[in-house]
């Protein structure tokens, strides 16, 4: 138990020190902007799928690929 209330205590004199710098905050609040950024964009998308087909020499890929 004492182990693990010194790594607490270690934690925070650690986290104390880095609110002190200005990069870490603007780290901290651009953070969970940022991810609701990706999570925005991700709902706009169609949820379609982009496939990429190499047909090859093979009768079965041309045939695919004429269809498509």
């Amino acid at each position: 138990m004492r182990k693990l209330a010194w790594w607490f205590c270690m934690f925070g004199m650690t986290l104390r020190r880095a609110l002190y710098r200005p990069v870490f905050l603007l780290f901290l609040l651009t953070f969970p902007v940022g991810m609701g950024v990706l999570h925005q964009v991700e709902k706009r998308d169609s949820g379609r799928i982009a496939v990429a087909l190499c047909p090859g020499t093979d009768a079965w890929n041309q045939a695919l690929a004429e269809r498509l």
